[in-house]
């Protein structure tokens, strides 16, 4: 028998946390009071807290259903939730549905221009992003979650002096805004009675969470390294790697062991229809080891759109492996990932998808896509380990928070991509030193391994206008230069890298 039941009850069991009491007997709660919005609210919110997605939108379509039609503004938070749990699913063109819907319910929702335009990015429609944040802007010019997104996308578009004018104005009045302050030193020119600087270091002292305290380390190593002071540096990034590493979850034995899994994960299907894949091309390899560089070396070719760092093939092997199998389902792998990329595709000859990290998954893509172009782009070890260990990834590289983790990783990494070229010889790999070195010749050389011919714009990078996403937009904007050793400067990384790798 169902024991009496009334919002105060389930709203104790929500505040709790005990989303499984609420959720086993949901089905019979939904019976017994079909309409009643509160009690569905906290049932939605118990899936969204279990992580539930499909059944959370199913709540939330019936709380919009019961909703009065009279009570606008409810329909647009209501469209607003269903909007962020498709995002959450990653059907950012559903989730574009319900965002365009409830700002037509009711447009003083300061944040739906954020989700938006968020939404319009991943699938890669910038300029309309760009539209929407401006939009917003105009009714809400004091918001500062709208500049300092509207500031990150001017940064994929090249507008490096806008973008540092909109973080400048949220640090002028939010100086704690720690986010904003760590974009700004990344643009940002610094003297050595710069006050940005004792503003940062004032609050770092004040710093509220391991995160705030790990962006504005960052950005005070960002400023030192600026101004040449590169033991300071080397200390605030090393702090805060350390703040970052003690809010994560990361055990690199872990990580050994899954890599040892992925090496299983490939096989020949003999596929009834032989799947059109010959257009795709997966530029992989370390982070920093110049991935960036070769997918903006490959789309100034006219028959090559650079599709940047795409997670499709990750979310479809996570969502694989959740059914626990020895090894993924790879054609429901390639169904995901052909049907994410239908909602960007270009009418071009290649699409090139680089996210470095797929490294892992070589097999999986010979297996789903035999015919892909697989380009492994190396650096040397000492630069590319202090490159990761310098830049801030707040997102996928847990292995980067700690030094020792960065080497172990990069280890890791060398051994797995050794495995993948002795299994398959078709794979691409580019030195970024020879690259450096002798740029055209070597654009050349792998735009032939490609099947394309040459084109000069290819060698012009900084002519190149794409809208990039990667943290060094910047870098590769610029002509194409020789590699220099900057570990020179950091005598105490020299020195933890040679006690690693015995140099």
């Amino acid at each position: 028998m169902l024991e009496p039941l009334n919002y105060k009850t389930l709203s104790h069991l929500f505040n709790r946390g005990a989303f499984e009491q609420i959720l086993q007997k949901a089905d019979r709660y939904r019976a017994l009071f079909p309409t009643d919005i509160k009690i569905l609210l906290i049932i939605g919110k118990a899936y969204l807290g279990k992580k539930r997605y499909q059944k959370a939108l199913d709540i939330y379509k019936s709380i919009l259903e019961a909703t009065p039609s009279e009570d606008k503004k409810f329909q647009a938070e209501t469209e607003y939730n269903i909007g962020c749990i498709y995002a959450k699913c990653n059907d950012y063109k559903s989730a574009l549905h319900h965002f365009l819907a409830s700002r037509s319910l009711d447009d003083h929702f300061e944040i739906n221009y954020v989700t938006l335009s968020l939404s319009l990015k991943h699938l890669q429609k910038f300029h309309f992003a760009k539209r929407v944040l401006y939009d917003g802007l105009r009714k809400f010019p004091n918001s500062h979650v709208i500049k300092y997104n509207l500031a990150n996308l001017l940064q994929d578009f090249g507008d490096f002096e806008q973008a540092k004018l909109f973080y400048k104005d949220i640090i002028r009045s939010e100086i704690d805004h720690s986010k904003a302050v760590f974009e700004f030193s990344r643009l940002n020119t610094f003297s050595a009675k710069d006050n940005h600087i004792t503003h940062m270091e004032k609050s770092l002292k004040a710093a509220k969470s391991p995160e705030d305290a790990s962006y504005l380390s960052f950005a005070l190593g960002n400023a030192y390294a600026n101004l040449k002071s590169y033991n300071k540096a080397y200390t605030y990034w090393t702090r805060g790697k350390a703040h970052f590493r003690s809010t994560i979850n990361f055990n690199i034995d872990t990580e050994a062991e899954q890599f040892e899994r992925f090496k299983l994960w490939h096989k020949t299907i003999d596929y009834y229809e032989i799947p059109k894949d010959a257009r795709m091309c997966f530029i992989i390899g370390m982070p920093r080891s110049g991935t960036s560089l070769i997918e903006q070396i490959l789309s100034g070719h006219s028959q090559i759109f650079g599709a940047g760092e795409l997670t499709f093939l990750e979310e479809a092997i996570i969502k694989t492996d959740q059914k626990h199998q020895l090894a993924p389902d790879f054609v429901d792998i390639r169904h995901h990932y052909t049907n994410r990329l239908r909602a960007i595709t270009k009418t071009k000859k290649m699409i090139t998808d680089k996210n470095p990290l797929n490294f892992r998954w070589v097999g999986v893509i010979k297996t789903c896509f035999p015919n892909a172009k697989i380009i492994h782009v190396h650096r040397n070890p000492k630069s590319v380990c202090f490159s990761v260990f310098k830049h801030l990834f707040p997102v996928g590289c847990h292995f980067s928070f700690n030094l020792d983790e960065i080497f172990s990783y990069y280890n890791l990494y060398q051994h797995h991509m050794k495995h993948w070229n002795a299994l398959y010889d078709d794979i691409i790999n580019v030195s970024y030193e020879d690259l450096a070195q002798q740029p055209e010749q070597e654009i050349k050389q792998l735009l032939n391994k490609c099947n394309l011919d040459f084109e000069k714009q290819c060698v012009d990078i900084e002519h190149n206008k794409r809208v990039v996403q990667t943290i060094t937009n910047s870098q590769i904007r610029t002509s194409i230069k020789k590699a220099s050793d900057e570990t020179k400067n950091y005598p105490q990384y020299n020195e933890a890298y040679n006690l690693k790798f015995g140099q």
